[in-house]
């Protein structure tokens, strides 16, 4: 039995793809209209709308069944009539996509305007029983097909019987689409089966259950294996046992049956692979099934506009996941009347220019391994990035110094900052408030990127990077102790090594330092309650959401991998912190943890507040650097003022003295080998004065014999970093230790 849901996601493709039919159809000039097809179109629309409940949908396209049904019957084909079928297909679409909320009243006013350019009466408003399964219809014994003024109730996308075709000769066109009622049987027409994308990812898991369930054969195997090679150890102890009859048959047996279960083993794991394949490949969709729906957007933004451009599709045929196609649609779309709007110049000015008056915008598509590269480009004036730049500093999006020295890449970039845009015209096709940020964001969503290339004078490109399916899903791949983790790559912000010399408790918790940030620290096994051999060096994940993040112990980061996820069993969907469960490589079944959940369980020792606590700690400390080298000197100064200090520099010995006599700090951070005062004078110096006598100091340097260690630590340096094994972290951790 097809649920609510599948038949409405049969209707909204079936009459999608109609009305994108009709709109094709509608936009070429009305000389090659072909009234009877669009007449077809609107009559099947309008039966599936009724079985499904659209009540606007199906009041739209009957009045659209009139319009046309009075044009075959002799109706002149003036501009009135022209404007009046357009505005429907447009209410149409505006109803079916839930874009128009103008709701009955302008549906009467339309219904009044086609039913005084056709001549007749406006009907009676169309009542609630019209839409109802148990409404009784028209004529429930229609005559036979072949006797005129047949019913058309016995074709697909309309059942009721509500309406006639009175014209005897009508010649049905045959299309791609099905009814909605037709759903359960999956009617095919042509070659081709409409089937749901919910039945084929049930399909891929059944593929991946039956992989699954090779390991059961797997275990078979070895078990056969292990009983062979006890029944040879017993021949080798008892050598007189090989030449017993029985014995030999135990073998051989063994052996037989040991090959049975590995071809077996080898034939389910090939169907299985061409299973998943079979599934993959049913939800891949050409490009191409798009190309009226972006040759209409271009033809309709060339009209508002009043440019004229020409819209090319290269590579259609390249296929994409179904979703993914759905994803990128609104993206390529607004790049489409991006290229119009702000690409493509005034007729006049591409004469002046030396360029044909019409435009070119191509839309081109190529795989590239597990990616599709989608090229928008045209031959327009290209970004005028002067504009770009003036518009940044009016924004208050750079300073005007920062804008006057941002490189073309950097100006570029600023398209996708959100609400940006280059002009301040506002208009139905640009300027709508709506900048490149929403094509960046889509894109990011399906783990794809989006890049600029300008043609200054002629044209500008945009590069959408797209995975080829949404199918399968980027996870990390963790082990701890015996267990096989997935972590989505999304909630994955980096991977580390941390020995346990590097935490340190604050607030009753483990913290490290990641870029100069403080991070709670926890071993994942003391989450999930699984045990795990520890080390004094582990692996961590820092795996963040939106306000939260935290690093995780593990015991081993395996690498990223591109499974599917499967949901758990019902009955323990309510097991905690995983979203769902995945089958490996190897067979092995691996648990997804959920990051959201898994954080949020820890939420309450350690939180964001502590952390922003330890981070306003730190900007109330005030640290001198002392350095003669100016690289040395600027990277320590960085990394601390990034992690949230005060931090203020000296050359030698003698300027950091003054330094300390003018104002206090809490640290002091020197070089060794310095001119005028070295570190060893200033560190000497620094605990004979009553005022710095009990300063935290921390040394600097590259000489890392032990013999100027001893020395440090004689003359009172608390801590001693060699500049050789020097990284960010270690030099925080040491600073956070003595602050």
């Amino acid at each position: 039995m097809v649920s609510d849901d599948e038949i409405l996601a049969v209707f909204h493709d079936e009459v999608g793809e109609q009305l994108e039919t009709l709109a094709s159809m509608l936009d070429a000039s009305p000389s090659e209209w072909d009234v009877r097809v669009a007449f077809r179109v609107c009559h099947n629309m309008k039966g599936s709308a009724r079985m499904v409940g659209a009540k606007s949908v199906a009041r739209l396209t009957h009045i659209l069944e009139e319009l046309f049904s009075s044009l075959r019957a002799g109706q002149p084909l003036d501009d009135h009539i022209v404007e009046l079928a357009r505005k429907g297909a447009q209410l149409l679409e505006g109803q079916f996509t839930d874009s128009d909320d103008s709701g009955e009243e302008a549906i009467d006013g339309y219904e009044a305007d086609v039913a005084a350019a056709i001549d007749r009466p406006a009907e009676e408003p169309h009542t609630e029983a019209e839409f109802r399964d148990d409404a009784e219809p028209q004529d429930p014994n229609p005559p036979p097909a072949d006797q005129p003024g047949t019913d058309l109730a016995d074709e697909p996308g309309d059942s009721d019987g509500a309406d006639h075709c009175s014209d005897p000769d009508d010649t049905t066109v045959e299309t791609p689409q099905q009814s909605a009622a037709g759903a359960d049987s999956a009617v095919a027409t042509g070659e081709t089966v409409r089937v749901s994308t919910q039945r084929l990812d049930r399909l891929m898991g059944l593929a991946t259950e039956l992989s699954t369930s090779g390991r059961t054969t797997h275990r078979q195997s070895k078990l056969i294996r292990q009983l062979l090679q006890t029944v040879h150890q017993l021949g080798d102890e008892y050598p007189w046992l090989r030449k017993d009859e029985q014995f030999r048959s135990v073998l051989d047996t063994g052996r037989t049956l040991r090959r049975s279960i590995s071809q077996s083993q080898d034939r389910q794991n090939k169907f299985s692979r061409e299973l998943r394949e079979i599934a993959r490949q049913l939800r891949m969709v050409p490009l191409q099934s798009l190309s009226t729906v972006f040759s209409r957007v271009v033809r309709q933004a060339c009209r508002v506009t009043g440019k004229q451009a020409e819209f090319r599709l290269e590579g259609g045929h390249t296929e994409l996941d179904r979703g993914v196609l759905d994803a990128i649609r609104d993206p390529v779309i607004h790049l489409l009347r991006n290229a119009v709007a702000h690409g493509i110049e005034e007729p006049e000015v591409r004469r002046q220019r030396d360029k044909p008056q019409q435009g070119r915008i191509l839309l081109s598509a190529r795989s590239v391994g597990t990616w599709v590269e989608l090229e928008v480009s045209d031959d327009g004036a290209g970004l005028d990035l002067e504009a770009i730049r003036q518009r940044v500093v009016d924004r208050e999006l750079m300073s005007p110094k920062q804008a006057r020295s941002a490189d073309d890449d950097q100006l570029q970039q600023m398209l996708f900052t959100p609400g940006f845009s280059a002009t301040e015209e506002v208009s139905e096709i640009s300027g709508r408030g709506v900048g490149l940020d929403v094509v960046e964001n889509n894109l990011s969503q399906l783990g794809g990127k989006v890049s600029v290339d300008n043609r200054p004078g002629r044209g500008a490109s945009f590069v959408l990077h797209v995975p080829l399916t949404q199918l399968t899903s980027k996870l990390l791949h963790l082990r701890l102790g015996d267990h096989s983790l997935l972590v989505p790559m999304s909630d994955v912000v980096t991977t580390a090594r941390l020995a346990n010399d590097e935490l340190r408790m604050a607030d009753g918790q483990q913290v490290a330092f990641v870029a100069g940030e403080p991070v709670p620290v926890t071993s994942l096994e003391t989450v999930i309650d699984v045990s795990s051999p520890g080390q004094d060096i582990r692996p961590a994940v820092l795996l963040a959401t939106e306000n939260r993040r935290r690093l995780f112990l593990v015991d081993q980061v395996i690498g990223e991998e591109s499974i599917l996820i499967q949901s758990l069993h019902w009955n323990l969907r309510d097991l905690e912190p995983y979203a769902g469960c995945a089958v490996l490589a190897d067979g092995d079944v691996a648990l997804v943890l959920d990051v959201q959940v898994l954080l949020g369980e820890l939420s309450g020792t350690v939180d964001s507040d502590w952390i922003r606590g330890v981070r306003d700690q730190a900007r109330q400390r005030r640290i001198l650097v002392v350095d003669d080298s100016v690289t040395s000197r600027t990277l320590i100064e960085n990394i601390l003022s990034s992690a949230g200090y005060d931090v203020t520099v000296a050359v030698d010995g003698i300027q950091a003295i003054d330094q300390t006599r003018q104002q206090r700090f809490d640290l002091v951070i020197t070089d060794v080998e310095m001119p005028r005062l070295d570190g060893f004078g200033l560190v000497k110096k620094l605990r004979s004065q009553e005022t710095t006598g009990d300063l935290p100091i921390i040394m600097v340097t590259s000489l890392g014999q032990q013999k100027q260690k001893q020395k440090a630590a004689r003359l009172g340096a608390d801590e001693y970093v060699v500049k050789g094994a020097f990284d960010q972290d270690q030099l925080l951790g040491a600073v956070s230790r003595l602050l």
